[in-house]
């Protein structure tokens, strides 16, 4: 005997205790339940593939910040390879000039490459401090308690 009551929705079985379910009964339900779940999922302008997901994340930045240490390099883990962005020290100017020397607070990643202070690698980027001039400049991509702010894309 199928069941005195039903859910709402799916209609499946909600028995009392006077009920004597059958094994049609659970199979009906079953039947009810693969045929409104598989045709949840079969739709695709609900459900995205991974593949479809990734891609459309692609474009959102990820912004974050991280303390410099002082030391000569930095790793900042994302779990991406940055493909674009920028990175900047926080209340520090852009760029400074000392003598003949011009002292970076900024750099930034593109497709092709980084400027100087940072390099991108498979899990987000180097950050570095070169506090002795080089081709005159000097790197202030990790010097120690900056904060730095990043946008970077995927």
């Amino acid at each position: 005997m199928a069941s005195s009551n039903s859910t709402a929705n799916l209609h499946l079985n909600q028995w009392l205790g006077s009920d004597k379910p059958k094994m049609e009964d659970f199979n009906s339900d079953n039947r009810k339940l693969d045929e409104a779940l598989g045709a949840h999922l079969a739709d695709e302008e609900r459900h995205i593939r991974a593949e479809e997901r990734l891609s459309w994340n692609a474009g959102i930045p990820v912004v974050g910040t991280y303390t410099g240490d002082g030391q000569s390099s930095q790793r900042i883990t994302l779990g991406f390879f940055p493909s674009f962005g920028m990175v900047f020290a926080i209340d520090q100017a852009v760029v400074r000039v000392s003598g003949s020397n011009v002292i970076l607070f900024t750099a930034f990643l593109g497709p092709n490459g980084a400027s100087i202070g940072v390099s991108a690698n498979d899990t987000g980027f180097d950050a570095y401090y070169a506090p002795t001039a080089i081709g005159g400049r000097i790197t202030n991509m990790n010097v120690a308690d900056v904060v730095y702010q990043y946008i970077l894309f995927r």
